[in-house]
């Protein structure tokens, strides 16, 4: 398994990520015909910087259409792009990531957003370039280092604004930051967007052997650091298990009826939980009580807290990050002798692997066929992993 590293002690732009993954190992000409597809009247170039010694690769764009664009038309733009689907999916939700926060620190809806920077051309470049660069390496698992943010002042088509951005602070919401004495806008809104969507983790490298390094340089000088994005790609060891950043939300409740429960867990996963847990309690004053213990991404933490302050009694809750490991995992389609089913494919240490049938699917097979459920379960879990003929990756 590959993991790409974002090593951010000089933060992170659109086009730092975009020209960082091109000096790790992306073709030029595959984004430059990406982005020549979608914008054909930019004019751009790569070129070679250096910060304190260090060479790294720059994107510059040299014309940019700077009107205000409202979301829809830059939805519209990427749909009828030559495009991925997962380019396009992925800049979308970046896109609809940076009208919502725009939205709230401006006071309208999303649809009333007209995009200033971040509707700009080159924005959209940086954006799609930044996935397709990452599509043509492989899609790697993406796990950055905390983003340092510093007090100041940054102009913009609204005015001149605190550092960090109001954009840019309401996208990390969630997400680990160091704070920084350089008076310097070190992660753009843009950046921030990137990471959010697409980093599954944060904290310090994986424990790996490096395939390739990638420098993405910033446009302006820093005194006290080379103004550079490194990107790290990693191939993970045999011992190695994938780690990700969490938030574990908990709280202690004693007087709300038991028939919520249901109905909270349901809200909760909707809204991104990756685990809600119950566990008896006994409070005080012998009273019989509930832990409710939520485990989620670190942008997640917000929301869910106000689900979980909204929809049951509770008055307080605590939370706390910790690491969480997973193994790595791909959804497989199987066709069984009574239908397909939906089935996970775990990979396992030393190179194990075993399957994980979806209990909906396999339960809604044992109605329509009348055959026991755990004959379709067992027929599942013993499908030889490797076999290729009736299985679809997705």
């Amino acid at each position: 398994m590959k993991v790409l590293y974002l090593d951010c002690f000089s933060g992170i732009s659109g086009d730092m990520f975009l020209s960082s993954l091109v000096s790790l190992g992306a073709p030029e000409m595959v984004v430059a015909q990406a982005i020549g597809r979608l914008l054909p009247d930019l004019r751009w170039e790569f070129l070679l910087r250096e910060h304190q010694g260090v060479k790294a690769q720059g994107f510059r764009v040299s014309s940019v259409q700077s009107l205000p664009r409202p979301l829809r038309e830059i939805f519209l733009l990427i749909e009828r792009a030559d495009l991925s689907p997962w380019v396009k999916l992925k800049a979308r939700e970046i896109f609809e990531l940076l009208g919502q926060v725009e939205a709230r620190v401006h006071g309208c809806s999303p649809e009333e957003v007209h995009l200033h920077e971040l509707g700009a051309e080159d924005t959209i470049a940086d954006v799609v370039g930044t996935l397709v660069a990452l599509e043509v390496l492989g899609r790697p698992e993406v796990i950055s280092s905390p983003l340092p943010l510093a007090r100041g002042f940054v102009s913009t088509a609204h005015g001149r604004l605190p550092l960090p951005a109001p954009a840019t602070l309401e996208i990390l919401k969630g997400v680990p930051t160091i704070g920084e004495e350089t008076p310097f806008e070190f992660v753009t809104p843009t950046g921030a967007a990137l990471v959010k969507i697409l980093a599954r983790g944060f904290g310090p490298p994986p424990t790996g052997v490096p395939l390739a390094i990638g420098y993405g340089a910033g446009t302006k000088p820093l005194p006290d650091r080379p103004n550079i994005l490194r990107t790290v790609l990693y191939q993970l060891t045999e011992s190695e298990i994938p780690h990700q950043r969490v938030a574990v939300l908990e709280t202690n409740i004693d007087d709300l009826n038991p028939q919520v429960y249901g109905f909270v867990a349901e809200r909760l996963f909707a809204a991104g939980a990756l685990d809600v847990v119950l566990i008896p309690l006994q409070m005080k004053k012998g009273r019989p009580g509930v832990l409710l213990k939520v485990v989620a991404p670190p942008d997640k933490l917000y929301p869910l807290r106000e689900i979980i302050f909204s929809e049951t009694t509770t008055t307080g809750l605590r939370y706390y990050w910790t690491d969480r490991l997973t193994l790595p995992r791909k959804i497989i389609s199987l066709k069984t002798p009574w239908g397909k089913v939906r089935a996970k494919k775990i990979l396992g240490p030393r190179e194990t692997v075993r399957l994980s049938p979806e209990y909906e699917d396999c339960l809604k097979l044992a109605r329509e066929k009348g055959v026991p459920l755990e004959e379709i379960l067992s027929w599942v879990r013993g499908r030889a992993p490797n076999e290729k003929t009736g299985i679809d990756e997705q």
